[in-house]
């Protein structure tokens, strides 16, 4: 919202409309899983209840959790990216018309700075997206189809062992996304590793020498 060229839609990027945005996703997150108390059967195993209830809460995985989110957050980077590159050219314009002093060079460091943080924030939610949905549709097809025994079973497990390391997967592709893909997130964990592992060197040898004494 902040890089919009629209006043109206930067109005929006205030730290107390953050907070009601916020507020208010909690609650319908909270009312949303609602359902989760009555069609949820515990016993002999914690599952959907079969029939209508097992296809609403596929539905509601693949839609509401996965579908929904991930497309709003996709609609809302493309957009950034877009207000971005219309900021980018009325700058370029104003630059030939105003002399460039070190304010403006500091600036457009910063600029290119957020573009590219931006741009990788783009990628993790595309990249999110594909390992989130994988699993949240394979967890759809796993409640509304009949299970199955012998080799076919043993697909299906397999199947959903795999979509559920790629969702977790998805907790942990942010540090390579970010240490890989930028030199100033690299600069800064060689930093962090240098600075611990002498710490972690020395803790090593202490306890090595507790040990050897006892």
């Amino acid at each position: 919202m902040s890089f919009s060229v629209n006043v109206c839609f930067r109005s929006f990027s205030q730290m107390k409309i953050a907070y009601r945005v916020t507020a208010i996703a909690i609650v319908i997150s909270l009312f949303s899983l609602s359902h989760i108390l009555y069609s949820y059967d515990l016993r002999p195993i914690y599952a959907t209840m079969p029939g209508p209830d097992a296809m609403f809460d596929g539905m509601f995985v693949v839609i509401w959790l996965g579908i929904i989110p991930h497309g709003l957050m996709l609609l809302f980077g493309f957009t950034t990216v877009k207000n971005i590159r219309q900021v980018k050219r009325q700058t370029a314009v104003q630059s030939y018309t105003i002399q460039i002093s070190v304010e403006s060079c500091i600036q457009t460091q910063e600029r290119k700075t957020n573009t590219q943080l931006i741009l990788m924030m783009l990628g993790q939610v595309g990249l999110s997206s594909i390992l989130i949905l994988t699993r949240m549709i394979s967890y759809a097809y796993d409640i509304l189809k009949p299970r199955a025994t012998g080799y076919e079973g043993l697909v299906d497990t397999f199947l959903m062992s795999f979509t559920v390391l790629l969702y977790y997967t998805n907790f942990a592709k942010s540090f390579y996304m970010y240490t890989f893909r930028s030199h100033l997130f690299r600069s800064i964990f060689m930093i962090e590793i240098k600075l611990c592992f002498p710490t972690m060197l020395w803790s090593c040898v202490c306890n090595y020498n507790r040990l050897t004494i006892y």
